[in-house]
């Protein structure tokens, strides 16, 4: 009986071995997968964390790239600014001497106009009478001539 018991417990032990492989196969079946899953997921991180340094690289090329340009352009402001300061301070100096000069002009023309002023002045001051002698005379000579048409001619002697 030892004997029929021993391959009794033999194909119990056979049969439990069995189930506990199967139960195995199929965890490991399980594992495989998830382990696959993984791979794939690890891949795909990898690809992206690629693609992502990728394009991080791009963007500081970018902004290396726009950094050159915005000195660049501030250089170019800078030299424009300072290219317009000197010519307007160039222009101011031109027209400072120009409003001089031109002033300088108003005050000869001024001092010229006041002697003209003074010698037209001293002019009809000094024949003044002269020329209102001359209409009376004449508004005289008028009259005479009017009262005695004979002596018309007397207006054109003098």
């Amino acid at each position: 009986m030892d004997e029929a018991a021993n391959k009794e417990l033999s194909k119990e032990d056979k049969d439990r071995f069995e189930k506990q492989l199967h139960d195995m196969a199929v965890m490991v079946e399980r594992l495989e997968n998830s382990r696959q899953k993984l791979l794939m997921e690890i891949d795909s991180q990898s690809s992206e964390i690629e693609r992502l340094f990728e394009e991080n690289y791009n963007i500081w090329a970018s902004y290396e790239e726009a950094t050159v340009v915005v000195v660049q352009w501030q250089n170019q402001v800078l030299k424009f600014t300072q290219m317009n300061i000197c010519y307007l301070r160039g222009n101011l100096q031109k027209n400072k001497s120009r409003v001089e000069e031109l002033s300088a002009e108003v005050m000869k023309l001024s001092a010229q106009l006041q002697h003209a002023v003074q010698a037209y002045n001293g002019l009809a001051r000094m024949y003044k009478p002269v020329f209102r002698n001359i209409e009376s005379s004449l508004m005289k000579m008028k009259q005479d001539g009017s009262q005695n048409p004979m002596n018309g001619d007397k207006l054109y002697r003098f």
